[in-house]
């Protein structure tokens, strides 16, 4: 009896998780490339597009991390030479 009163606690608990759930979802689907991308702010959409590709295209985590480190020296460069605080962005 004890794994039948489980059960029921359980689908009295669905509608709450799958509430959770969506609203999380969606919350997440508000994020703009823009926020996401390190330096998204100080780039063009061309050149977020252009990282997209470059991503998604790398074929090793190695290639991705070259790529991401690439892109993190690139935008700490564009910071500094707009008088910003690299570590700030």
């Amino acid at each position: 009896m004890a794994s039948v009163s489980l059960i029921t606690r359980g689908l009295r608990l669905l509608p709450v998780a799958a509430l959770c759930l969506s609203i999380g979802l969606a919350q997440a689907q508000n994020v703009t490339d823009e926020e996401r991308l390190y330096g998204g702010p100080m780039l063009n959409q061309q050149e977020r597009d252009q990282l997209q590709q470059q991503m998604r295209e790398a074929r090793t985590m190695e290639e991705r991390q070259r790529i991401q480190a690439e892109h993190l020296n690139h935008m700490r460069q564009r910071a500094e030479q707009r008088g910003f605080d690299p570590d700030g962005i």
